[in-house]
């Protein structure tokens, strides 16, 4: 079996890790009588979700041979959403109740699972991606923010105490959200210009990215 057969394996072994993860937690919020749109509501378990569907996908390509360059602006959004999913828990979060009690679940939807979304856009990533082109993987934290801004009054339930205007004042929660949003680019940006691993090489990869950074 070639190495990237194997790391298709991988790929879905860890989906399957991250799929069982956010079902144990699913249903220990169904036991506990929590509001299940809530739980669907944290941008934690929505990535996780997205990032499973990804390497699902990638996965069943890599087994089947075919190329996947052809994922990367997908494969860049997932990287990047788990990414900072990573970053804002273990730096704005770590002591705040996200409703995850678990913490073999905690671990590996805040830990475990961004090292391996960075680790698989590195290996599999054959050509820089042009921050043009990464910028769009920003309408996913947008989005989201939006989502929650607009649910939260309506729900009268908000998923973080940084996007809360019950807890903070116009301007203050203006400065949060101003943050973060910069952060997120930032981030996006470095994603962007990682030099390329193309480890797991095919007879196709890296024609895509190369004619659209050229």
């Amino acid at each position: 079996m070639d190495r990237r057969r194997r790391w298709g394996i991988g790929q879905l072994a860890f989906a399957a890790l991250e799929i069982t993860a956010v079902s144990f937690q699913a249903a220990a919020q169904l036991r506990a009588g929590a509001p299940m749109m809530n739980f669907f509501s944290f941008f934690t378990i929505e990535a996780n979700i997205f990032a499973a569907i990804v390497l699902i996908v990638t996965g069943i390509f890599l087994l089947t041979g075919r190329p996947v360059d052809g994922l990367t602006m997908v494969r860049g959004a997932a990287t990047l959403c788990m990414v900072i999913t990573g970053i804002i828990y273990t730096l704005l979060l770590r002591d705040v109740d996200v409703q995850i009690p678990l913490p073999w679940v905690n671990a590996v939807l805040h830990y475990w699972m961004p090292v391996v979304l960075l680790l698989d856009w590195v290996v599999l990533r054959r050509a820089p991606v042009t921050f043009r082109r990464a910028a769009w993987w920003l309408l996913i934290p947008v989005g989201y923010l939006a989502y929650s801004l607009i649910r939260g009054p309506l729900a009268d339930w908000y998923p973080y105490p940084f996007m809360d205007p019950r807890q903070h004042s116009t301007g203050a929660l203006i400065a949060n959200v101003a943050v973060v949003a910069v952060g997120v680019a930032v981030v996006a940006f470095l994603l962007s210009r990682l030099p390329p691993g193309g480890m797991l090489r095919g007879p196709q990869d890296g024609r895509r990215d190369r004619s659209r950074t050229a």
